[in-house]
This record gives C-alpha cells, sequence and structure tokens, in this order.
C-alpha cells in the first residue's frame, strides 16, 4: 500500500479522554497507518478509515492486503471484500496467512457474482482466532485477480475531466536478454542473507532460456567473474551448470567496491551490443547488494555519476537492496537514473522466495522503448509517464492525464519494440458529456491523476541532478498533496480540534534510509503544558529521560509536547557521567565501548558498555555480562531481586533488564543489548533508562540528569527541505532555563528516537553536534577519570587533573 491517500477521521461530539498518536511505517513491504486513542471505560468509539489506493499489476495479478491484527480476539470480526471492474474478472483469489510465519495459511473462498464483480468473507468465531494464537488473528488476507485482456492498445476509463489508461496486452513472444548478475558478496552482507542469495541466484539461473545470454561478477574489495574474457555467453546447459558451481565456490571476504563492479558489468554489455547492434536484445544489470560500498569510490554521488557516463541509457539497471542496513535510497536513485526499478527485502521476509518473486518480475520482457501519444484531446503537460524502456509479462503500463474538454473523442497510439519488430496499436474511447462511466467511486480519477503526478515529480527527484528542476518538483508535489488531500512524503495531514490540538499525521518516506533500529517516522500530541495522561500528580511521574543505542540521549522537558534528542561520539574507553545528584548523593556513569576500526569500517560506532549506579556506600555495576551488587556477582539469568541496602533494591529479569529503585521511589532500568558476534561493527551494549525521576534534586547535574527540572519554549521556523531523500523536516528555536542553568536557545530539526524499553518511536527535537549549545558546556566536560567517580565532573579537582 505504498503512497496512497488516507483520511483519517474521529467522532468528536463523544466525550473521551484521548491520547493520541498517528504514525505512518513501513512493516513488511507494507506502507501502514496507525492511530493509537485512549478509551475511557464503557464509553464507545466509531473508528472510520478511508483510503483510494490505484492498485499495481505484478507477476500477472492486482493485489489488495487486509492486515488483521487486532491484539486480542475479537467476538464481532468480519471482513467483507467486494470486486467490482470495467472487465471481465478472471483468476480471483483469497488466501488468509500468518504475518510473521511462513506457513502457508488457508484459503478465502472467493466467488465470481457477475463478469465484473466478486465477492468474499471471512468472518472467524473466537475459537478460530484463537486457533492461531493466544491473542488472537495477526494475519493478513491477500486478494488477487485479473481482468481478461488481449493485444490491443489497452483500456482507457474516463471520468470527471480525467482518464486512466491501462496498456498489458497479451500474446507477445518473450525478448532476448543479455543479463548481468552482479553479487555483493562483502562481509556486511552477513553470512545468512549471503547464504541465501547464492542459493536464490542457482535457481534463478536454471531459469534461464536457452537465447538468452550472461555472466556473473562476485565483489568485494576485488573482482571475481564466472567469465572473464567473453563477456556474455549463451546460457546453455554446461555453461549455466558451470556458472552455478562458481557461485557455490564464492565466499564472504572484506570490502565491497561497487563502483567497479557496476562498471565492468557496464562495459560488457556495451560491447556486446556494439557486436551485433540491429538485434533486438534487452541488456540487464541484476544487482544483489546492501548498496554499502567501503571501497575503491564510496562517494555515492560519484557512484551515480561514473555510472550514467559509462551507461548512456544503454543499459537497464535492476537492484534489490539486501540486509538491514541496505541503502535503499541510493539503489532507488541509481536504478531509477538507469531505465530500472529496485525492491528491498524486509529483514524478516523469506529472502530466497523474495529473490526469486523480484526475478520473475523482470524475466519476461515482452516490449522496449515503448512510446505512448494521445491526440489534442488532452492536455500535454498533464500526462504522467509516457515513455518506459520495458513492458514485462504480468506488469502493467499506466497512463494518467487530464481533458481539455468534456465532448469529442481521445484517440491514443502504443508502439514499442518487440520479438515481431515495431509495433503499433491504437485505440479510441468518446468522452461523455459529463465525464460519467463504469468506473465506481467518487472523483477517484482525479485523485488516481494527483497521485500518478506525485510519484512521477518525486521520480524527478530522483533521476535528475539539476537543483532548479528538483526544487520546482517538489514544490509541485506539495501543492498537489495539500489541494487534493493526498498524503506525500512532503506533507503530514492535520486532524482538526482533537482535544484543541491539531494532531499531525506525517509520512515515512518509503525510499529513504532508516536507521537500523528504526523503522518509523511518528509525531505524537500530549496536553498541553508537556505532562502526559497519567494519574500520577508527580510532575515528571510519565516523563522519559534514556540513552540507549549509538549512543542515543532523549529527555523530556516542560513546556514541550516533543522531547529533545542529541548524540554523543564518545571514543571508546571515555567514561562519562549520566546524572549526578548533589543533594542525593546518586551517580550514574557509563563506559563507552565499540569495535576497533577496519579499513571495511573506518568510523566507530560506539555504545554503553558499562554502567555505575552509585548511592552512598552502594554500588551497582552492570555490563552485558554480568552485574556486580557491592562486589558481589551475579549472572544475567537470574530472575531476582535483592535488597543491597536499605535504601537500593535490584530486580533482574529474564537477562533483558536491570531495574535499580533508590529509596522507594527513583526508579533506574538498564537494557541488554545482545550483538551476533561476528557484526561488522556492533558490540554487546547497553541502555539507560530513567523509569521515574521522582525524588531527583534541583542540584542535579549530567549529560540525562540536568534536564529533569528544566523548561522550554518552542518557536517553530522554517522548513527544511532534504532533496536527496525527498524529505521535509520541520525547524524550530529551542529556550531553555532551570535551576543553576542560564537562559539558552539553540536549533533543532523535528526527529525520532526509538525508545527501546517501550519498543516504539518517540518524536523528538534533535540538536546536532553533539548537543553543543544544549548541554551545559561540551561533551568533554562530562567525562570523568574512572567508573566509580563519585563527585561532578565539573569539579575543580578533576578539572584541575585533566589539564596536568
Amino acid at each position: 500500500m505504498e503512497e496512497r491517500p488516507a483520511v483519517f477521521s474521529v467522532d468528536r461530539e463523544r466525550k473521551l479522554r484521548l491520547s493520541p498518536a498517528g504514525t505512518f511505517a513501513r512493516s513488511r513491504g507494507f506502507q501502514l497507518f496507525r492511530a493509537e486513542l485512549s478509551v475511557r471505560p464503557r464509553a464507545k468509539v466509531d473508528f472510520n478509515l478511508t483510503y483510494q489506493e490505484l492498485l499495481q499489476r505484478r507477476l500477472g495479478f492486482y493485489e489488495h492486503v487486509v492486515i488483521l491484527r487486532p491484539g486480542r480476539p475479537v467476538g464481532d470480526l468480519k471482513v467483507d471484500v467486494r470486486i467490482r471492474e470495467t472487465k471481465e474478472i478472471q483468476n480471483v483469489t483469497g488466501k488468509i496467512e500468518p504475518i510473521n510465519s511462513t506457513s502457508d495459511g488457508v484459503h478465502m473462498r472467493m466467488r465470481r457474482t457477475g463478469k465484473t464483480m466478486a465477492h468474499g468473507t471471512f468472518s472467524p468465531s473466537v475459537t478460530e482466532q484463537t486457533a492461531w494464537s493466544d491473542e488472537g488473528l495477526d494475519a493478513q488476507i491477500t486478494v488477487k485477480y485479473d481482468v481478461k485482456r488481449q493485444l490491443d492498445a489497452g483500456e482507457i476509463q474516463i471520468r470527471d475531466g480525467y482518464f486512466i489508461h491501462f496498456f498489458a496486452p497479451t500474446d507477445l513472444n518473450s525478448i532476448e536478454r543479455n543479463l548481468f548478475f552482479i553479487v555483493d558478496s562483502s562481509s556486511t552482507m552477513g553470512a545468512s542473507r549471503y547464504s541465501q542469495t547464492s542459493a536464490a541466484l542457482c535457481s534463478i539461473l536454471d531459469d534461464l532460456q536457452p537465447s538468452d545470454m550472461f555472466n556473473v561478477i562476485f565483489y568485494s574489495s576485488s573482482l571475481r567473474y564466472w567469465n572473464q574474457n567473453e563477456g556474455v555467453v549463451v546460457a546453455t546447459r554446461s555453461n549455466i551448470h558451470s556458472a552455478k558451481e562458481f557461485v557455490r565456490s564464492e565466499n564472504a571476504s572484506t570490502g565491497a567496491n561497487l563502483n567497479d563492479a557496476l562498471l565492468r558489468g557496464i562495459e560488457f554489455l556495451v560491447k556486446q551490443r556494439e557486436l551485433d547492434p540491429l538485434s533486438i536484445r534487452i541488456s540487464m544489470i541484476i544487482l544483489l547488494t546492501d548498496g554499502n560500498p567501503t571501497t575503491g569510490v564510496m562517494d555515492y554521488d560519484r557512484i551515480l555519476s561514473n555510472v550514467r557516463q559509462a551507461n548512456g541509457a544503454r543499459v537497464s539497471i535492476f537492484a534489490l537492496a539486501l540486509g538491514t542496513g541496505a541503502r535503499f535510497a541510493f539503489l532507488r536513485k541509481l536504478a531509477q537514473q538507469n531505465r530500472g526499478f529496485a525492491r528491498r527485502i524486509d529483514p524478516a521476509a523469506d529472502a530466497m522466495r523474495e529473490m526469486r518473486r523480484f526475478y520473475s518480475e523482470i524475466s519476461s520482457p515482452l516490449l522496449e522503448n515503448i512510446r505512448v501519444r494521445y491526440n489534442d484531446a488532452v492536455e500535454d503537460t498533464s500526462l504522467t509517464e509516457v515513455d518506459f524502456p520495458a513492458y514485462f509479462s504480468g506488469s502493467e503500463v499506466v497512463v494518467v492525464g487530464r481533458l481539455k474538454g468534456q465532448t469529442g473523442n481521445l484517440a491514443v497510439k502504443v508502439s514499442g519494440g518487440s520479438t515481431q519488430g515495431y509495433m503499433a496499436l491504437d485505440a479510441n474511447a468518446k468522452i461523455p458529456r459529463h465525464g460519467r462511466d463504469k468506473l465506481p467511486g467518487l472523483n477517484f480519477a482525479e485523485k488516481a491523476w494527483t497521485h500518478s503526478t506525485i510519484r512521477k515529480l518525486l521520480r524527478k527527484t530522483l533521476e535528475y541532478t539539476n537543483e532548479t528542476i528538483i526544487t520546482s518538483s517538489v514544490t509541485t508535489v506539495r501543492h498537489l498533496s495539500l489541494q487534493n488531500s493526498v498524503m506525500s512524503p512532503l506533507v503530514c495531514m492535520n486532524v482538526p480540534r482533537l482535544m484543541e490540538l491539531q494532531l499531525p499525521i506525517c509520512l515515512a518516506d518509503p525510499d529513504e534510509d532508516l536507521p537500523e533500529e528504526s523503522s518509523v517516522t511518528s509525531v505524537s500530541v500530549t496536553k498541553k503544558g508537556g505532562q502526559g495522561f497519567g494519574s500520577s500528580g508527580n510532575r515528571l511521574k510519565n516523563h522519559r529521560f534514556f540513552v540507549d543505542n549509538d549512543p542515543h540521549f532523549l529527555v523530556t522537558v516542560d513546556g514541550l509536547k516533543e522531547g529533545v534528542c542529541f548524540d554523543i561520539d564518545g571514543m571508546p574507553g571515555q567514561i562519562y557521567q549520566l546524572i549526578h545528584d548533589k543533594e542525593t548523593g546518586l551517580t550514574v556513569n557509563a563506559l563507552i565501548v565499540g569495535k576497533n576500526m577496519t579499513d571495511e569500517f573506518p568510523n566507530v560506532k560506539t555504545y554503553l558498555g558499562k554502567l555505575a549506579v552509585l548511592y552512598g556506600k552502594t554500588s551497582v555495576v552492570v555490563d552485558p555480562e554480568m552485574i556486580v551488587l557491592n562486589g558481589a556477582l551475579y549472572n544475567w539469568k537470574q530472575n531476582a531481586s535483592f535488597d543491597v541496602t536499605d535504601d537500593v533494591t535490584v530486580e533482574v529479569a529474564h537477562g533483558k533488564h536491570v531495574t535499580v529503585t533508590v529509596k522507594g521511589i527513583t526508579v533506574l532500568r538498564i537494557l541488554r543489548h545482545l550483538v551476533n558476534p561476528i557484526h561488522p561493527y556492533k558490540v554487546n551494549y547497553l541502555g539507560f533508562y530513567i523509569e521515574d525521576p521522582s525524588g531527583l534534586s534541583e542540584h542535579i547535574h549530567g549529560l540525562i540528569g540536568q534536564f529533569t527540572h528544566q523548561v522550554a519554549s518552542e518557536k517553530r521556523s522554517s522548513i527544511e527541505l532534504v532533496t536527496r531523500f525527498s524529505r521535509v523536516r520541520l525547524q524550530a528555536r529551542l529556550t531553555f532555563s532551570g535551576p543553576h542553568m542560564s537562559h539558552r536557545t539553540v536549533g533543532a530539526v523535528l526527529a525520532d528516537r526509538r525508545d527501546m524499553d517501550l519498543n516504539r518511536q518517540t518524536p523528538c527535537w534533535h540538536v546536532p553536534h553533539n548537543g553543543a549549545g544544549l548541554i551545559k558546556g561540551s561533551a568533554i566536560d562530562y567525562v570523568v577519570p574512572y567508573l566509580h567517580y563519585r563527585k561532578s565532573s565539573f569539579s575543580k579537582r578533576f578539572r584541575d587533573l585533566g589539564s596536568m
């Protein structure tokens, strides 16, 4: 459900206490909309979500998916699917399958209720729901169908001054191909993913046709060719067997010279094309990679420029992004600039099945260099894409445009190269007087035009390097989105007058490179004044203060709806003071750890490797391997509670986290994160969370502690455009004040951070450059000499010691 327009409405007449959060997120390949509302007991709420989606035909089917994840068994649950088409429906099927499992699931009965209509329902009982799991259904319903087709110029649907043209001819033979498989064998791919890639490639090689010509390159810091001397060779059985043996013999190694691999593949394919310039063959590179260049040319813009210059629009590049750290935005741009497209595999998906599916989409080209042209009944400037590098079996060419008038005829001519030579197909459609036709749905053609135009303009931001074109495209996208209420990565949607607040719902850019621990962009709304909706009267009860990952800090401050976040780029071996409360005597220090630098990963990522909680004579030291309570060793496998002293209690929970409670009111939590030992740059690490800051005094200091009694205000300013990923980010000036701190103002950009304790995204104002201007002093001022250091890092004794 990519880039779909959506409408979210809440019945505001019902007098409810609401704590809403709206999110658009990527999950398992889908674009998900999510809204959360806290409802008073016995209250009744009606939820209504309406959206429109222009279905894309892939592998011979239109596909619609309904996610069923209610979180518990539902007494009255029913899914009703109705299909109404303008052409005869064929091959309609329905299937219910678990989301987080590879099991086959069960079939849903779909029946045709007429030539152009179909209907199906799914209404499981509570018993049937609990058969899936104790929490009920965690499944998706997938409905697939196609319509009857023939060898013609396609179908034109007209409504309200707009038209949609669908072109998917049948009875054409597949065009012969020159294929170059380029496979990333660097260690960043991971052993499991690399093994699956090799197995899938062997399976794909078995599907090559005798008329195909091919070669294989594996790349790491060097290039290894299956056939280095002859470019591409005919896909005979013996050649395929030899290539499979080569694939199975390859092992992962260090480095990733993506630039040279691409240039070499293009060179081989261009030479082959020059040997037989009159033949109708499609030249394709199939790139299997995570898109992380670590040797040779590593600048993404330089790689893109080098490939464009070498290619000259002669070779199509199709990229499949693999792995959790895949640079999909770069790979999509690479493919888009070179007559192809990119797909990505979700880390939780069956990689081999997805790779086969990806190859199936491009395995059978039927037409090349397609041109779609209309008569003067159409506004030329309104047309979406009209030139296409290729048409593949099972796909569909869709053109949407605006008509000049409400009468006359719309004529179209579609031409392209086929195995029979140049082919031209013509069609005519009468324009109805009032734009009425059989297409159901109010204003759907106009919405489809807006949606398709936005997609076209967003693609321009990837294909072009001219800043004027990019800026113009972005401006038009924003205007179309706002004018037609269509969601896009450049706008947010407001749900008005919800508790007298505006609820912004933002669409996560489906093509951006999201952080490894983060997959969503979200904005939450809380009560004015920065307080949450808890029942506690304590001002700080529902505030969040934490540091986790590499390392990301997030604090909540009175006066701001969102949190404030910053990063600290420490060096391994440094010890930072997170909390020092002069009045209560509580101190928390953290040791920074990280893997050694390598040629492949020259920039060390750092994490919290060990934490010391110091209070009075009590010492609690925690690292991912062990827990030390006043010198006594304990392991993480224990599930127990310890009264270390009369004032400090420590709980160890299932090897996942340690909770330290001081004087029964201040609650600190330490999360344990274990990482695969062969991970190229991560190590086992900890996360630190202040679960309840009650009891902390105004005389508190530290990277986190200094914010517990501060207040702030915001002044939102300009929108910053990030053209590389086609995103907008809201900027603001934040002003802070508090006990023992001078007033200060700092610039920030709206972002989000993963709260790994609550397992959700938290919106925050990000302050760059190690929190410069936000924290007191600079980051180095919080470094202490050893883990059990109980004085303030700003103490004169230590500062003098550091200058010796």
